[in-house]
């Protein structure tokens, strides 16, 4: 009790001082920093506002806790532009959110809009629903405060995850935001990627890792990536052709091939042809070795796989070419900004169908080979796979 009692007497003190700021600044222009208030500021002794407010809205004093109420009066006056009260420290509706209730009016009539609450601990999708019937239930008793109002925004925090976000979601819940820590940093779900580069291709030769594990096999040979769209415009697969191919073109009936299934193949004709690879840097301003070097060995083996479908040979070496574009005189496009990548994902999503993006049992997403890749990837991998005997 002590201590609140003299944290209040601080905040007073202050709310004093800044009175008196104010009345000395007609012979000086004043400076302010942060966003500009909502309205024209009126000197306010904030506490005594909010004093009047907490009577006002008919909340009984000894039922709050006055350590939070001084608290959020000196983080007001502290930030009177971004005041954010974290409301569950004591009780989240039996204190918190009257103290900020009585803070953020009388905030609001020294001519700041308050920016909200905060939740970080209980039932955050019940604690949102009734902080936002209480918000509409004063402005209804308060016309003139109805705008402040409807403007504050509710944040919720306490390990978020991907299960408490879909959990809350299925409850309704009245959340403007979160503030997600924890799994942002790491996802407790996919702690690690499990991905490994693996070389599709040396000197032009495409080159296959042969593995027990049907998911390790590569498949050879540079390639592009293209996304295919349905009619409906939503993502109907991703499709791999070797660089030195032509794109799928809109309108095309297309033959897919599913890279491990042989009996697993379908027609698609694409409304839309999406292009997923763009190259950055392919090994220097030349695409290939200089053709005045001669290649370590002019022969080959006979386990060494041949050139790609469609690839070149046309080199003076006879190495295979690549035909890929390189960048522009040399330079690389200008990288994409947070923003612009966080808007790209959002449209990407919302090209994914449903049952694909379900958190329980999704259905997998298709990549599928051309035919001709197909066909190139199985005559390699049965040329160095050795035929086993059986005894």
């Amino acid at each position: 009790v002590n201590a609140a009692a003299v944290n209040a007497a601080a905040v007073n003190a202050a709310a004093v001082n800044n009175n008196n700021n104010n009345n000395t600044t007609t012979k000086k222009k004043k400076t302010t920093t942060g966003p500009p208030p909502t309205v024209p500021v009126t000197v306010v002794d904030l506490k005594e506002s909010a004093l009047g407010w907490r009577s006002r809205l008919g909340y009984d004093e000894l039922r709050l806790n006055d350590g939070e109420f001084a608290a959020f009066l000196a983080f007001a006056l502290a930030f009177p532009s971004s005041f954010v009260a974290l409301v569950d420290t004591y009780s989240t509706l039996e204190t918190g959110l009257q103290n900020f209730l009585c803070v953020a009016l009388a905030l609001h009539d020294a001519g700041y809009q308050p920016v909200g609450i905060r939740i970080d601990s209980g039932d955050l999708a019940y604690l949102s629903k009734q902080a936002r019937a209480t918000f509409r239930e004063i402005a209804e008793a308060f016309p003139e405060k109805k705008e402040c109002l409807s403007l504050l925004k509710i944040v919720a925090s306490n390990d978020i995850n991907e299960s408490v976000l879909l959990s809350l979601r299925e409850q309704d819940h009245a959340i403007d935001g979160f503030g997600v820590g924890t799994h942002l940093v790491t996802c407790h779900n996919q702690p690690a990627l499990g991905c490994v580069y693996k070389l599709v291709e040396v000197d032009g030769r495409p080159t296959i890792k042969l593995s027990n594990d049907i998911n390790k096999t590569t498949i050879p040979c540079a390639k592009q990536p293209f996304r295919l769209i349905s009619g409906d415009g939503v993502m109907i697969l991703d499709l791999l052709v070797p660089t030195a191919h032509a794109a799928p073109e809109v309108g095309e009936r297309i033959l897919c091939r599913h890279p491990f299934d042989h009996q697993k193949r379908a027609y698609v004709t694409p409304t839309k042809v999406i292009a997923l690879h763009r190259l950055l840097f392919d090994g220097g301003e030349k695409n290939n070795v200089d053709e005045d070097d001669e290649p370590e060995s002019s022969s080959s083996s006979s386990t060494t796989p041949p050139p790609a479908p469609g690839w070149s040979s046309s080199s003076e070496n006879g190495s295979p070419r690549r035909r890929f574009p390189s960048p522009h005189g040399g330079e690389r496009p200008a990288r994409p900004s947070l923003l612009d990548i966080k808007n790209h994902v959002l449209k990407q999503l919302r090209l994914v169908r449903s049952d694909v993006l379900r958190p329980l049992n999704p259905t997998p997403y298709k990549i599928s080979l051309t035919p001709e890749l197909f066909s190139f990837f199985i005559d390699i991998w049965q040329e160095n796979d050795p035929i086993r005997e059986l005894a």
